[in-house]
């Protein structure tokens, strides 16, 4: 650290201890998280599909399964959570 930094520190003239940029969390931080989740499994799926199963409709019908239990889980969880906040502003 600089001379002039710790001193302009000392002075209290440099925000301590606040990141520079602060974003309030979101209730759905975990809904994406888990779609950046199913999303790379995915990947690996298609990437698979080609070596497990021999005959294209097959494999068409497994990652549409894939896709479709994606789809359904995911709009579960954010029908859930739009739920819980829904409740929650409620008692507040």
């Amino acid at each position: 650290m600089t001379a002039a930094r710790r001193r302009a520190e000392e002075d209290g003239s440099v925000a301590q201890g606040r990141p520079w940029h602060t974003v309030e969390a979101s209730p759905f931080n975990g809904v994406k998280l888990a779609l950046a989740g199913w999303l790379a499994v995915g990947l690996l799926v298609f990437l698979l599909t080609d070596r497990l199963l021999d005959t294209g409709w097959l494999q068409v019908a497994a990652l549409g399964a894939y896709g479709i239990a994606a789809a359904a889980w995911t709009v579960w969880r954010t029908r859930a959570v739009l739920r819980s906040e829904r409740h929650g502003s409620r008692d507040g």
